[in-house]
């Protein structure tokens, strides 16, 4: 496949903590000082939260799209000790070669085995891993270690992204492999804390007609879990950071939702869609369009209704939108 250059995904615009306060007071009627008051309040209640959560890799999101079989996750962990090739890297590349062992090809271009060599290169970098006589490409016991091999033989540094974008471009001649592998990596952990804000998901529309943990008799007096953003019936939704699609459900609740996992037990989720535009397994990046602004499920009317998930718990979704 033909090279091509990085794009850098599309900065969107969102609201600063202090913004969403001044907003909140003139909507709920009181003083600002109050509603910064309740905002340092929840910033230490994050805090915490932070603090007691354990920050590691979680292979799986409450769903199989990402599970990773647990004695081929056992084989990379021993990979990376023995090589330092992160597990989350190797998990990766198995989930998209292979989705670990499932499809083992051989593909077009003649790629075979769990992590799809081309039989040459298999021929340099395979090795009989398990002891039992055989180099064998199908089996992930001898692939992972011979993956592990070919990265670091091509540039690999657990310090540098840029070596590691050029030794997985090496592996598939592809950079929009390349990003795909890197996403996967860092919902598997990889990459350390979550970083960064979320960008606002209905790009042009920036009211909020409720706002977290909101109590009104439409919701039965139950807390309200995210913020509702109205917007005209089709306008487009995206991503608020990179990831990869959890689930995409129909219920009387929620409607037409997408739920997207991103790194560190960081998940999104969008309710009341008229339409999906993206699967579960599929990797989306920030700012791209996901679906459309509805009325399905519990609604009142078109707009979007927009959740952070933080370790399974709903958390207020402006304290993670940023400008």
């Amino acid at each position: 496949m033909s090279d091509r250059e990085r794009q850098a995904n599309p900065i969107g615009t969102a609201w600063s903590i202090a913004g969403a306060a001044r907003l909140g007071a003139a909507a709920l009627g009181v003083k600002l000082g109050v509603v910064l008051a309740v905002v340092v309040v929840l910033l230490g209640a994050l805090m915490s939260l932070f603090a007691t959560v354990v920050v590691q890799a979680r292979a799986v999101f409450g769903d199989q799209v990402l599970a990773i079989p647990p004695e081929q996750l056992e084989v990379m962990v021993t990979v990376q000790e023995r090589y330092g090739v992160p597990w989350q890297v190797l998990a990766a590349i198995a989930k998209v070669e292979s989705d670990f062992g499932r499809n083992m090809g051989p593909s077009p271009a003649g790629a075979i085995g769990y992590c799809q060599f081309m039989p040459e290169t298999w021929a340099a970098y395979g090795r009989d891993e398990d002891g039992d006589g055989v180099a064998d490409p199908m089996s992930f016991r001898d692939c992972l270690p011979a993956v592990a091999r070919y990265l670091l033989d091509h540039g690999w540094r657990n310090d540098d992204l840029e070596a590691q974008r050029r030794a997985l471009y090496a592996y598939n001649h592809d950079w929009s492999y390349v990003d795909q592998v890197l996403v996967i990596a860092a919902v598997y952990g990889l990459g350390g804390n979550w970083q960064g804000g979320l960008l606002w998901p209905v790009p042009g529309y920036y009211g909020i007609s409720s706002f977290f943990g909101q109590v009104d008799e439409a919701r039965g007096l139950a807390p309200h879990t995210g913020i509702d953003i109205p917007a005209p019936m089709g306008a487009p939704v995206v991503a608020a950071a990179a990831g990869i699609v959890q689930a995409v459900t129909v219920d009387d609740i929620c409607g037409l939702g997408i739920t997207i996992a991103h790194r560190q037990d960081l998940a999104t989720v969008y309710c009341h869609l008229s339409e999906a535009w993206v699967t579960p397994g599929q990797v989306v990046q920030a700012g791209q369009p996901i679906g459309a602004v509805g009325s399905t499920g519990l609604s009142t009317g078109p707009h979007l209704h927009f959740g952070v998930l933080l370790a399974g718990r709903t958390v207020d979704p402006l304290l993670f939108l940023e400008v």
